[in-house]
């Protein structure tokens, strides 16, 4: 274990107990997916794809990982009654959002490859989707 984040090395693998924090985290050097001068940058990520430490103005900065809840796949909330032509327009801004966001993840990989899986991911996905969102409104 570690009290201090080593030199990175493509692959390394680190288990690192943070100050103040009593779990001990395994962490994982990759690939970042940028270049600096033709050198592909190299960063410590948790097991669950987010970096490990960001530099906020020049200070290295340590992230405890987000716990993902995991949603039940089986279970599903009933709906309430409403009326047909409710259900109906409902069903529609579901289909259209639904086609916004495979839109926006098509658009968001395409752009951001490296990013695929990453938790900065979702983010882009998302800001994606809602700029979709805003120029479909004025259509």
């Amino acid at each position: 274990m570690v009290s201090r984040f080593p030199k990175k090395v493509d692959g390394a693998i680190i288990q690192y107990q943070h100050e103040g924090v009593g779990d001990i985290y395994e962490l994982h050097c990759e690939h970042t997916g940028n270049d600096f001068n033709g050198v592909p940058s190299l960063a410590w990520y948790h097991k669950n794809g987010e970096q490990a430490n960001r530099s906020i103005n020049g200070k290295i900065t340590f992230i405890i990982p987000t716990d993902k809840p995991s949603t039940p796949q089986d279970k599903s909330l009933e709906l309430p009654k409403a009326e047909p032509e409710t259900i109906r327009k409902t069903e529609l801004a579901a289909n259209i959002e639904n086609y916004l966001y495979v839109t926006a993840y098509n658009i968001a990989a395409r752009r951001n490859e490296n990013l695929i899986g990453k938790d900065m991911f979702g983010q882009i996905v998302n800001a994606t989707k809602n700029s979709l969102i805003e120029l479909y409104k004025g259509l």
